[in-house]
Formats: C-alpha cells, sequence, structure tokens
C-alpha cells in the first residue's frame, strides 16, 4: 500500500528560516556565504523551455538548488533576466525565494561556453501545485486541497500587491 503525502512529509521545509539578507555587488544573498551559490554541479535539467532550470548542488554546503538561465541579447542579460531579478528581496511563507542571482557570467553549459545571467531559487521538491495534485489525488482529501489553494492564492496574492506579475507562480507547500 503507497504511503500517504502526510507520513511522507511532503511539507517543503527552506534551508534557512529566516536569513539575513546582504547585498553584495548588487546580488542578493541569504546566509553568510556568496561562494555557497557560485560552486556549484549541475544534477540535471529540470525543463526544456526557453530559459532552462537545473537542479544544482553547492559544493559547498552539499544542498541542492534550482538554477534558472538566461542567455544574453546583444551583449546585455536578457529582458526576462531583469524583471525576475528585481523581486529578488520579496519574501513570503508561500512564494519560493530567490537566493542569489549574477547578470554576467561566463559559464559552460552543455558543452559550450558563453555569457549568461542567472538566479538561484530554493528547491521546491513538490514542483507545482498541478503536478503535485495529479501525483497525489489518492491522498489528498478536500480540506487539504483547499489549504493548499488558499496558501498558493495568498502567494499570488502577495507578489501581486508587490507589484510582480509572473505567468508562472513560485511556491511551495506549508508556511
Amino acid at each position: 500500500m503507497a504511503e500517504s503525502p502526510k507520513a511522507k512529509n511532503i511539507l517543503y521545509q527552506p534551508d534557512h528560516l529566516a536569513p539575513a539578507k546582504r547585498a553584495s555587488g548588487g546580488n542578493v544573498v541569504y546566509g553568510s556565504h556568496k561562494q555557497i551559490y557560485q560552486e556549484l554541479d549541475i544534477i540535471m535539467q529540470l525543463n526544456k523551455a526557453k530559459f532552462p532550470v537545473y537542479l544544482v548542488q553547492s559544493k559547498v554546503t552539499k544542498k541542492t538548488y534550482a538554477m534558472k538561465v538566461f542567455g544574453h541579447s546583444n551583449g546585455e542579460p536578457h529582458l526576462y533576466f531583469k524583471n525576475e531579478s528585481r523581486f529578488a528581496s520579496l519574501q513570503h511563507p508561500n512564494v519560493v525565494r530567490n537566493l542569489y542571482f549574477e547578470s554576467e557570467r561566463k559559464s559552460r553549459l552543455e558543452n559550450v561556453e558563453k555569457q549568461i545571467s542567472y538566479i538561484i531559487t530554493e528547491y521546491a521538491t513538490n514542483g507545482d501545485f498541478f503536478s503535485f495534485m495529479k501525483k497525489n489525488r489518492k491522498y489528498v482529501d478536500e480540506k487539504l486541497a483547499r489549504t493548499y489553494f488558499r496558501q498558493l492564492i495568498e502567494g499570488l496574492e502577495f507578489i501581486h500587491k508587490n507589484g510582480v506579475a509572473h505567468l508562472v507562480v513560485k511556491w511551495r507547500l506549508g508556511g
């Protein structure tokens, strides 16, 4: 018999609950060492979108994060990177946090060296709301589904109140 999501401890737990925020060269850095987010190993690609997202692991802490990569356009960071990095300091229990970003970095991705911009975020191990509900529908009763949906709406409302419109809401269970 399969375990229920509750038994699997599905609630997302952030790496650090109330980190100190620091500015470092225009980048937002949570925690005390920006090298945590610069010395990374790519574990796997998580999507095949225009701006790919990779599951990465810090060589320093061995923790996993998501890394969204943006190419450059006319030698400048892409407009989408500029948009997403501008709300890096927003914090809400139901929105995945941006932990670090760099606007210009030479990198080797898929055996090609190129100039990129990237954003490191918390990794939501359960994915998006739709995928989670589809995978766990046998174990999620109506009350629990309403709770998760309310959390999603609270996160969406928060980012909208802060002037951010996003096609995909970054969220996490719990909070």
